[in-house]
């Protein structure tokens, strides 16, 4: 038996035919009376874009200011814009940011 390794990237297609070996000798591949001879379809996803990998353990990268500010900050801008979309917190959030003098923006 040998053993491989396959990388596929979402997209790809794989088809996998598995014959047994002692089938190998009397079987082809595409014979209508084929019983012992197995087809598998492994099909990506439709992006071509992928998805991204998650590191397992390891340390995580330390917060900085702004991402300690948005995460107290949140919370009050969702209050005073109430129905707000996802994007527009986020620029509300960048805008307050800006406004902040340097000392403040170090209390982050």
């Amino acid at each position: 038996m040998v053993d491989h390794e396959l990388v596929l990237k979402p997209g790809d297609t794989l088809t996998l035919r598995v014959v047994e070996a002692a089938d190998r000798s009397t079987t082809a591949p595409g014979s209508s009376n084929n019983n012992n001879y197995n087809e598998f379809k492994i099909e990506g996803g439709g992006s071509r874009r992928g998805k991204k990998t998650r590191k397992v353990g390891g340390a995580k990268r330390a917060m900085s200011g702004f991402m300690k500010f948005s995460q107290k900050m949140r919370p009050e801008v969702m209050r005073e814009n109430p129905g707000i979309a996802f994007g527009d917190v986020g620029r509300r959030l960048g805008e307050k940011w800006r406004a902040l003098s340097a000392t403040e923006k170090a209390r982050y």
